[in-house]
Parts: structure tokens; C-alpha cells; sequence
């Protein structure tokens, strides 16, 4: 019988790596793989060395631990996209586990064939989008509804032990997923808990009501302590490599930059609070750098300063930590429940809570009831708290849909599954008795499964056609827009002994191919300000090129250069100085052109006059 299982187990998995393989062959055939945001990119370039000219694993945004897994396999091997590969393997071993674990619910070639075509429609329906402009975020949300999708199938009759040898996979994914981007995996845990707690009630339903009992507590818990170890070791190893002064007075300026930029979306308006800003010794000019966000240029934008601006917005908004009060949140979140503003997602999501209540009627298992309630309860705590934070974007909306769909899924095929168990039982009860009639089963019931396989598919069709547009599309958008992007970057790699600094909005349309064209060497250019603006890591970069102040070198050195899109306007920069006491002028040292037209203006900073 151990033999048998392990055949088939072999056969499942040679089946699921199969499907999973012939899927990204065929994605990357007909489209290549971006990092979808600059967010990515320079988490790319710190850990490549492309930033500062050595692999560095403190790049900001993911816990030291998975930095530097990734930035030792660059030290090994330079000359290879690891980050790339590494959000990529990580899509490929879930859907791969996904794949594996739902065959196992069925017997039969056929029907396995069948379902795995069925999976990869799904998935190619579902996430295109994402598979092919890749984000650590959904990467990282993709890991965790994984891992609770193993957990909720994995069989609850296993001894302690086994369950836990055999939900080690699924405690590393989650681990991972908390160390790749900490605040999604958080907004996630209400969704996970739900799913742990039915779970839990679900491994005890042989006990009665003792779902207390010590071996069913310490099969369940174990696991949820093993996580969380595993989670404090990489907080403890992160405050370790983060421990000095430099790195903890950036973090304050990295929180108070998000909650500024992300929560809040703007700085108050100068005019209508001139006299807040004198107290805190900031003119109109300097305020400016914050809009436009070319904070970087003012060393006197540290981290008290935007404390001070957050809390006098904070006030000056009439909101504090939450954009919207629980009425106006809810009325948004009820609004997203009725409406198409996340099809398919939405549609999917409430087929497979109507999908899971009619299982679970036909077996008559009315604790049915309670798992789906107290699942749509938990999302929407993690709903709520997006909303009412005012941070409502695409790739953390997919995210929370992502998981809450594997999750009903996994109810799904659990539910199907021990209903079909209990016929099996019958079956097997009265042929103990003798009776070699099987035990009668309803048409509906019978062909159930595929009733419910053939509406999911139906209800991809339209995504699949949709995002395939998209996706071409969106593809043919970034060969244009990074074509100019690209040669301009040549033209700085053409001039190693210079150094461009570049205007942030210049830039943000930009992005890289992930396996095309990789090249980790070191880049002689920074943009003026974005996330890892006035870092430790920030500042290395400037000092190995001899800059120690970028407001005063942009004017003392020969080859420091800034660089900006033609359509933006330079007033404002050309102010900021006057604020400070210099008239400048800006000689243009280079026009770049692209395709006959100038699209890049390369200025040298000129200090023509002290003033005053």
C-alpha cells in the first residue's frame, strides 16, 4: 500500500511538473517578463551591485535574511538575473504545489489531465497580468496563500508528526513570503487565520466537541510556532544587520516618507499653511522638492522635518492614522462587493463562497456555515484597514483576492472530497455485510465536481481573452517607453567619469526586462529622491563618487550632471537655489534625442552669482 501511494505520488507530481513547465515555456515564449515597477528594480540593483558596484543584501524592503540569500547567489555568479529568477521560481513552485496537491484528490489519468488543463486556464486567466510584470508584492502573497492552501488540505487524520513533516513546505513558504515584503504577509493574517481556525475545528470533527483535546492542540499549534519562530528569527537577524544609528535614522525617515507619500498622497499646500512651514524653516522652493519629489537635493528634509509635516497634516486633513471614518470605509468596501471594479476577481470570489455553501449542504455540514462567515469576517478586517488607510492599489487588491480564492478552494475540494469519502465509507460498510450493491448516489451530486469545474472555466473565458490584450498591449507600451530609457542609460555608461542625477518623474515610467539584456554592472547615475533616498546605502553611492553634498557638488563639480525630461518644467529648480542664496544657471551640456525628437534635456549646473 506504501509502495502504491508513493507511485503515485511520483505520477502526480511528474504530471503537475509537466503542465507547470509547458506553462511558463509557453508565457515566456510569447512574452517577456518585466519587473512591473521601479519598486523592484532598485531592489534588483542593491542586490545585484548594480547600485553601489558590490552585491548588497540590505536593500530596505525585504528582511536581511532573504537579502541575502539572494545577494550571495550574485556574488557567486555576477553575470545572472538572481532576482529575477528567484520571484520566478517562486511562482513556478507554488503553482507547481498547487498542481500537485489537487491531483492527488483525484484518481484517474484522464481526469487528472484534464483538471491540470482546467488549473493552467485558471491561472493563465487569473494572474497573466502578474505572471509577466512581476511584484514582489504579489509574489510574496502568492507564497502565502500557497502554504495555507497546503495546510488546509493536507489529510487530518495524520498523527502529530506526520502533519507536521508533511505541512513543512507550506510553514517555509509562509516564512518566505514574511521576509520578502513583512506588511503584506501582515495584512494577510486575518485571511490565514480564518483558514487555520476552520482548519483546526475541521481535524477535529471525529472528537465531538473535544476539539480541545491535547493532540489535536499540539497538531495545530506546533505549526503555527514553528511559523512564528521562524518569523522572529528573521525580525531578530533584520535588527541585527539594521542595528546602527545611520540605519535607524534612515528607517524613521523611511516610515515617515511612506506614511507621507503612500497614506497621506500629499504634503499640505505651501500657500494655505505658509506659517507652518516658516516654523519648521522650510520656504516655498524646499516644500516644493516635496511634491515633486526631489527631496534628496535638500539635506534639511530629514526625518523630524517629515514627522512634523505628517502630524501638522494629520490635523490639517482632519484624519489621523485612517484616511476615511468606518461609515465612509464601509460604504467604499460595500460598494467594491456590488460592483465591477474588481472583475473577475470578485465574481470568482463570490462563486466559490456560493460553491462551498452548496458542497457543504449536500453532505449536510453545517459548520460550513460558520468557516465561510468567519472567513468573510476576516476579510473584511484586512478590506477595512486598506480602505480606511486610503491605500487601495491593484497589486495589493489582486493580492487579497488571490489568497481569499485559494482559501475557498482549498474549503472546496476539502468539502467535495469528504463528501464523496462518505460514500466510500458506505460502500465499504456494507460490503463488510455482505451487500455487493454500491451505495446510491444523486445525479447532482455525481456530477457536482464538474458542474463546478465547468462554471469556474466558463467564468475565466472572458479574463483569459481580456488579459491576453492586455498583457500585449502593456508589452508593446514598455518596448516603446524603455527604448528612450535604454539608450539614455547607454549614454550615461558611455560617460563612466560622470555622474547624473535624475529628476524623479523623469523616470517613472520606465522599467527592465528581467531575463533580456541583463547587466549588473554599476550605473553612474541616481534619481533625486524615491525610497532609498538619504539611506546608508544612498550615500555610499554618492561618497565612491566623491559627492558628499548634492545641493553644493551639483554646482562645484565638473561632472556632476542633472537630468530631466524635456516637457518638465526647470523653474522650480532654478528657484530652490535663489531659496538658498545662489543664482544658477543650467547650461545644457547634451539634447538627447530619440527618433529625431529631443527627449532628454542634460544640464550642468552653473552657479552664476551669490546673492544677498
Amino acid at each position: 500500500m506504501r509502495e502504491e501511494q508513493r507511485s503515485k505520488t511520483i505520477r502526480d507530481a511528474l504530471l503537475a511538473l509537466v503542465a507547470v513547465t509547458v506553462c511558463c515555456i509557453l508565457t515566456g515564449y510569447f512574452f517577456d517578463c518585466y519587473y512591473d515597477l521601479n519598486d523592484d528594480v532598485l531592489i534588483k540593483d542593491i542586490l545585484s551591485g548594480t547600485y553601489t558596484g558590490v552585491p548588497n543584501a540590505m536593500n530596505i524592503q525585504m528582511l536581511y535574511p532573504a537579502g541575502l540569500l539572494i545577494s550571495m547567489a550574485y556574488r557567486l555568479v555576477p553575470s545572472l538575473p538572481w532576482y529575477g529568477i528567484f520571484l520566478c521560481a517562486c511562482h513556478f513552485l507554488c503553482a507547481f504545489l498547487i498542481a500537485k496537491r489537487t491531483l492527488s484528490f483525484l484518481s484517474g489519468i484522464l481526469k487528472k489531465c484534464l483538471l491540470l488543463v482546467i488549473e493552467i486556464a485558471l491561472l493563465e486567466g487569473l494572474l497573466l497580468y502578474e505572471l509577466v510584470f512581476v511584484q514582489y508584492t504579489v509574489t510574496c502573497a502568492l507564497l502565502t496563500a500557497t502554504g495555507i492552501f497546503l495546510f488546509y488540505t493536507t489529510d487530518d487524520r495524520l498523527e502529530t508528526g506526520a502533519f507536521i513533516r508533511k505541512n513543512i513546505i507550506s510553514m517555509c513558504l509562509v516564512i518566505l513570503a514574511f521576509y520578502i515584503r513583512t506588511e503584506m504577509m501582515l495584512l494577510l493574517c486575518p485571511l490565514v487565520g480564518a483558514a487555520g481556525f476552520a482548519k483546526w475545528m475541521l481535524g477535529a470533527r471525529k472528537m465531538g466537541s473535544r476539539a480541545f483535546q491535547i493532540q489535536n492542540v499540539v497538531k495545530y499549534l506546533s505549526t503555527v510556532i514553528v511559523v512564528m519562530i521562524g518569523m522572529g528569527i528573521g525580525m531578530i537577524a533584520n535588527e541585527i544587520a539594521y542595528r546602527s544609528g545611520e540605519w535607524k535614522e534612515f528607517q524613521a525617515f523611511f516610515d515617515y516618507r511612506t506614511e507621507l507619500y503612500d497614506f497621506q498622497q500629499t504634503p499640505p499646500a505651501y500657500e494655505e499653511n505658509a506659517a507652518f512651514y516658516q516654523s519648521i524653516g522650510l520656504s516655498s522652493a524646499e516644500e516644493y522638492l516635496l511634491t515633486n519629489y526631489n527631496f534628496a537635493l535638500d539635506e534639511k528634509i530629514d526625518a523630524q522635518m517629515l514627522s512634523d509635516i505628517i502630524d501638522y497634516n494629520r490635523v490639517y486633513l482632519g484624519k489621523y492614522y485612517f484616511r476615511y471614518d468606518f461609515y465612509e470605509g464601509l460604504k467604499q468596501y460595500l460598494y467594491r462587493l456590488t460592483h465591477t471594479d474588481d472583475a473577475p476577481w470578485i465574481y470568482l470570489v463570490w462563486m466559490l463562497y456560493g460553491l462551498v455553501f452548496l458542497t457543504g449542504l449536500m453532505r449536510k455540514a453545517p459548520s460550513v456555515l460558520w468557516k465561510l462567515t468567519l472567513l468573510f469576517g476576516m476579510r473584511s478586517i484586512s478590506w477595512m484597514f486598506l480602505i480606511m488607510r486610503g491605500r487601495i492599489v491593484d497589486r495589493v487588491t489582486v493580492s487579497l483576492y488571490l489568497t481569499e480564492v485559494l482559501i475557498l478552494t482549498a474549503m472546496l475540494l476539502t468539502e467535495t472530497y469528504q463528501m464523496f469519502e462518505e460514500y466510500r465509507n458506505k460502500a465499504a460498510a456494507l460490503a463488510q455485510q455482505g451487500e455487493t450493491r454500491p451505495p446510491y448516489i444523486p445525479q447532482y451530486r455525481k456530477y457536482w465536481p464538474y458542474t463546478m469545474l465547468l462554471l469556474l472555466v466558463t467564468l475565466c473565458v472572458i479574463p483569459i481573452i481580456r488579459n491576453v490584450r492586455t498583457v500585449e498591449e502593456k508589452q508593446e507600451y514598455r518596448e516603446d517607453v524603455n527604448h528612450e530609457w535604454n539608450l539614455l542609460r547607454q549614454y550615461f555608461m558611455d560617460n563612466p567619469d560622470n555622474y547624473y542625477l535624475l529628476d524623479v518623474y523623469s523616470t517613472v515610467q520606465y522599467s527592465e526586462k528581467m531575463f533580456v539584456d541583463v547587466d549588473n554592472s554599476y550605473r553612474n547615475y541616481d534619481i533625486c529622491g524615491g525610497w532609498a533616498a538619504g539611506s546608508p546605502i544612498y550615500m555610499e553611492k554618492l561618497s565612491k563618487r566623491g559627492i558628499g553634498n548634492i545641493e553644493s557638488d551639483l554646482m562645484n563639480m565638473n561632472n556632476v550632471y542633472f537630468v530631466t525630461r524635456i516637457d518638465r518644467d526647470m523653474d522650480w529648480f532654478v528657484a530652490y537655489y535663489k531659496s538658498k542664496g545662489y543664482e544658477v544657471r543650467l547650461d545644457t551640456e547634451a539634447a538627447f534625442y530619440v527618433n529625431g525628437d529631443i527627449r532628454f534635456m542634460i544640464y550642468r549646473v552653473r552657479l552664476y552669482q551669490l546673492l544677498g
